[in-house]
């Protein structure tokens, strides 16, 4: 007759949560870093504006293959073009037209090799972890609205600079300050914030009616 015997092993909480945390921990060391968020390609508007002229090309094109097989009436137009510019002579309007498409082409070419801008502020984190200079501007208003003496704020951010401009019951350089070090630490746990710059308006007093 063969015994077999069981063996029961309890795992308090408080272990399971570190074991997970480790390995969540472990996890987020291993994942490699992602790519900063950037702004759309400049040639995106360059590719748009040459396929717009690329369609209309092709409607004209689809237009007198038309009319040359009779099912349209009227004028070939890419004959009519022709005809308007055959024969003309050289003018200034020739050279200048000549200097916008080389410059045009230029300006192609910049906007096609052009490198994407970072759009992204990096948050100190194990993993990727990045947020909109939008996104900053909200969380340092919430700070500085917080500060004694603003009765409101707003804000606006880039990914080097951030302008807070404060109402309230008072202005000063002790406001401003306040406001300065509320803003900076809301953003303390980005890699690179961008500075602060804070601009308290005077409030305003009310008329009394005449």
């Amino acid at each position: 007759m063969t015994t077999t015997s069981t063996e029961t092993t309890t795992t308090s909480p408080e272990t399971t949560a570190l074991q997970s945390g480790s390995r969540i921990e472990s996890w987020g060391a291993d994942v490699p870093p992602a790519s900063p968020p950037v702004a759309a390609p400049a040639a995106a508007a360059t590719g748009i504006i040459v396929a717009l002229v690329l369609l209309g090309l092709g409607v004209v094109g689809i237009r007198d293959a038309l009319a040359a097989a009779g099912a349209l009436k009227g004028t070939l137009w890419t004959v009519t073009a022709a005809e308007a510019v055959s024969g003309s002579k050289p003018t200034v309007w020739v050279l200048v037209g000549a200097v916008v498409a080389v410059l045009l082409g230029l300006w192609f070419v910049v906007s096609a090799l052009r490198p994407r801008s970072s759009v992204g502020l990096r948050v100190s984190a194990t993993s990727s972890v990045w947020i909109a200079p939008r996104d900053a501007a909200r969380l340092s208003l919430g700070s500085a609205t917080q500060v004694p003496g603003v009765t409101g704020a707003t804000a606006s951010a880039s990914r080097r600079r951030l302008v807070i401009t404060t109402t309230g019951e008072a202005t000063g350089v002790d406001l401003e300050s306040a406001v300065r070090e509320a803003a900076t630490t809301a953003l303390a746990g980005l890699e690179n914030a961008p500075s602060v710059r804070v601009r308290a308006k005077a409030p305003r007093v009310a008329r009394s009616a005449s």
